[in-house]
């Protein structure tokens, strides 16, 4: 992955991120427990097809503090900010960091995307699944 880059939250907290692989943005959202670099295999494979970011939530990794005035909505502010700092338009997430997607495109929508969201990516832009597995590289680890 790339050096990190970051995003400023909305109440100025610096959200890190590390990037690779080139195509439409996907950002990533790791869980509670898990450092952004337990994500760097499923980057690499997602990134044959997408500019894959890895987020660093708040209070983890390089970015800021959570603060006093944690919660999920700023984590949401937070997703918001490397969104239109990477000009992306897919989100994933995995155990926490899924509710944190869901949560964010709940708030986005409430409020009107304005395009930023994408439907599902296609199998054409995901590649073969079988074809990763049988390569060894679309197994977890």
């Amino acid at each position: 992955m790339r050096e990190p880059e970051y995003a400023t939250s909305s109440d100025g907290t610096a959200i890190a991120y590390q990037t690779i692989g080139l195509g439409p943005g996907l950002v990533v959202l790791p869980g509670a427990v898990l450092h952004p670099d337990a994500y760097k295999k499923l980057a690499k494979t997602l990134g044959r097809s997408f500019a894959v970011h890895v987020v660093h939530r708040r209070g983890r990794g390089l970015s800021g503090q959570q603060g006093s005035n944690y919660s999920i909505e700023r984590e949401c502010d937070d997703v918001i900010s490397v969104l239109d700092a990477t000009q992306s338009h897919r989100l994933f997430g995995h155990s926490f960091g899924a509710l944190v997607a869901v949560e964010t495109g709940a708030h986005v929508t409430a409020e009107g995307s304005g395009g930023r969201w994408s439907t599902r990516p296609s199998a054409g832009e995901c590649g073969d699944r079988r074809k990763l597995v049988a390569d060894g590289d679309g197994e977890p680890g």
